[in-house]
């Protein structure tokens, strides 16, 4: 499947570009500076590590939330633009497809090398896409790195693999 990650550059910059103001328009439905505000505030209030891990989760859950739940519509609208589809082909998607997309996207150095350029170069315009993809960026290789340990424990190796590994080459 052609996604953002893979597609050749004559289709990549327009997309991207496209992207990149989908994210804006997206950024500021979810209210993302008001919920960053909001965990920061609570983060420096923060009496230990303990506590701050747990509003970590809760940042990422509310982000989440908002996401799947709040802005459904909004969310598979950016998932056909990161597969190259229209909305009807991706709302008929199956969750670990679109999972799949998402997370090709946010492994792709290519991608996020695109974004953080665009982020340099329009400073505040981006509002804080960068932060919001580099957020969802380490949960996904949180969940990596915990995957592989439950894997190498159960299988007895010690491979290792890296965050912008795939499936496929870990």
């Amino acid at each position: 499947m052609k996604t953002l990650a893979n597609c050749p550059l004559s289709e990549f910059l327009p997309a991207a570009y496209r992207l990149r103001d989908a994210f804006h328009e997206y950024y500021q439905l979810i209210g993302m500076d008001a919920l960053r505000e909001h965990y920061a505030q609570r983060m420096k209030d923060a009496a230990d590590d303990a506590e701050k891990n747990v509003l970590s989760r809760a940042y990422l859950d509310d982000i989440l939330r908002r996401m799947m739940q709040e802005h459904t519509t909004a969310t598979v609208e950016l998932i056909a633009l990161i597969g190259f589809m229209t909305k009807e082909e991706a709302g008929a998607l199956m969750p670990e497809e679109a999972l799949g997309l998402i997370l090709e996207m946010l492994r792709s150095e290519r991608v996020m090398d695109f974004f953080i350029s665009l982020e340099r170069t329009a400073g505040s315009g981006t509002d804080g896409i960068l932060r919001t993809l580099i957020l969802l960026r380490l949960s996904v290789s949180a969940a990596d790195t915990s995957a592989t340990a439950s894997k190498n424990s159960t299988s007895g190796t010690n491979e290792q693999s890296s965050a912008g590994d795939t499936p496929e080459s870990a």
